[in-house]
């Protein structure tokens, strides 16, 4: 399988209208997106950017923002993100771990599993999240639209449905 990385100092744009398919299995595939740089995937409503598994209804790895840029201007705007989960335990659609981004009018999906997330956050503190849906899948599974650990995302405007629990923050420490 084949992980598509965005190396540091790097940005990847993804025009309005494009479908990405990732490769996909029973179990979550290895292939997935990997940004260490800026990711710039900018639809709009009339062609919005798709991310999606390449044979569903299995499930992709998603989208990771593993570096430690906490001053980028990656934007997701008109997305759609859907049978994706992966990286570290709980898995999750969208991942940021000391990464912040903008991700306006979109719609993350299909993420149910036990304990699957659709937005993973660890200390994420200039994130935005506005007028987005998560659509966790099946109520009865343990599934979280947004999991927050350290950091102050901004949510507004947003819908969670078909979640076990819309967000979650996580207190690691006393006083957090």
């Amino acid at each position: 399988s084949i992980l598509l990385l965005v190396p540091e100092g790097k940005t990847l744009t993804i025009e309005p209208g494009v479908t990405l398919k990732f490769f996909t299995s029973i179990t979550p595939s290895d292939a997935g997106l990997e940004v260490k740089g800026t990711l710039r995937a900018i639809g709009t409503q009339i062609k919005p950017i798709i991310f999606t598994a390449q044979t569903v209804p299995y499930f992709w790895k998603g989208i990771q923002f593993t570096s430690n840029l906490t001053d980028t201007t990656s934007e997701m705007n008109w997305v759609t993100i859907e049978y994706a989960k992966g990286g570290a335990a709980p898995l999750s659609a969208l991942s940021a771990n000391e990464h912040s981004f903008t991700l306006r009018n979109s719609i993350i999906r299909n993420y149910e599993c036990d304990d699957c997330r659709g937005i993973k956050l660890i200390h994420s503190n200039a994130t935005l999240i506005e007028s987005t849906q998560l659509l966790g899948g099946y109520p009865s599974k343990s599934t979280f639209g947004i999991h927050i650990e350290y950091g102050n995302p901004v949510i507004q405007q947003s819908t969670f449905t078909n979640n076990k629990t819309g967000i979650f923050v996580n207190l690691l420490d006393s006083g957090d």
